[in-house]
């Protein structure tokens, strides 16, 4: 996803399964979406608001795979 990102807006890192959008060298290319592996990243046509900050972090959560129903 950060390699297909034109003005090197997002920064993956892995360790801590985390991402960083920079909002302002972002130019809503939609790269990032199309290169998603997991097809959960979205782009709409708002922007920052003023004051905004510069960066977003996100915290990637670790889903447990759901259990096998116990056999009747």
């Amino acid at each position: 996803m950060s390699k297909k990102c034109p003005p090197d807006a997002i920064t993956v890192t892995k360790a801590e399964k985390t991402w960083e959008l920079n909002v302002f060298r972002c130019i809503m290319c939609g790269e990032c979406v199309s290169g998603c592996p997991k097809d959960c990243i979205t782009i709409s046509n708002e922007r920052a608001k003023t004051g905004a900050k510069e960066y977003i972090k996100i915290l990637v959560p670790k889903v447990d795979s759901p259990k096998a129903a116990p056999s009747k």
